[in-house]
């Protein structure tokens, strides 16, 4: 118990991973590249993005999505990545199981895993975006004071406010 099985030595500065639903795969993200272990740690294969990785993402289906700066990836097969969808100037991207909201500096912007941009709004300072209900409802803190709560056609459903700045 508790012994380490494997250990892999990346060239690169690793920021995250992601385990695939199966546990067949290990994905270790950097700046600009994945790295695709077995469940061994053995490499199996790399891929190289032209711009800054934002998030990774496995849905509960099995489908496997990357944001850049730019850009939402779908794997079709082994070092195939499809663009989806271009989103110019992603901070951060929050996936869901049927698509994910990006943010930019100054919008929050809805997409769908078939590319379609289902709707944008204003907003400031959204560091974390929470799904429930099968994503039919997420949730977020905007301008660190305001708790919402929207439904999945971006519609308000409810806002808490607070005189004390929130986390999350």
């Amino acid at each position: 118990w508790g012994n380490q099985k494997w250990q892999y030595v990346s060239e690169g500065l690793i920021d995250d991973f992601v385990v695939a639903p199966s546990g067949k795969n290990i994905i270790l993200r950097g700046e600009k590249f994945l790295i695709f272990l077995n469940r061994f740690g053995d490499l199996e294969w790399e891929h190289n993005f032209p711009e800054t990785i934002i998030s990774m993402n496995y849905s509960n289906n099995g489908s496997f999505l990357v944001s850049t700066s730019n850009n939402i990836f779908l794997l079709e097969q082994e070092s195939v990545f499809n663009k989806i969808l271009t989103i110019p100037n992603q901070v951060r991207t929050f996936f869901s199981d049927e698509g994910g909201i990006a943010v930019t500096n100054k919008h929050l912007i809805s997409f769908s895993l078939t590319g379609h941009i289902l709707w944008q709004k204003d907003s400031s300072n959204v560091n974390k975006i929470v799904y429930s209900n099968n994503s039919l409802k997420n949730y977020f803190v905007n301008n660190d004071k305001n708790l919402i709560c929207q439904d999945r056609n971006g519609d308000e459903l409810w806002v808490y406010s607070s005189e004390d700045e929130l986390e999350g």
